[in-house]
């Protein structure tokens, strides 16, 4: 008889890389943006609109204390 061998268990098989779920980033030409479009400003904290507050809140007290 024989000594039975030890069991090896097969090597594993090598899996396939999964494709990344994102694309791979494209190399685009160079495009010219207008320097004009810039990053706008907040339109609330301009001092516009401030001013345009202070003289409703204002105007609304005036009406308000006239009578």
């Amino acid at each position: 008889m024989r000594a039975a061998a030890p069991a090896v268990p097969p090597a594993p098989h090598p899996r396939p890389k999964k494709p990344s779920a994102s694309p791979r980033p494209v190399n685009r030409a160079a495009t010219s943006k207008p320097k004009t479009m810039q990053r706008r400003r907040n339109p609330l904290s301009t001092s516009l609109v401030l001013v345009v507050i202070a003289v409703v809140v204002s105007a609304g007290t005036a009406i308000a204390f006239a009578r």
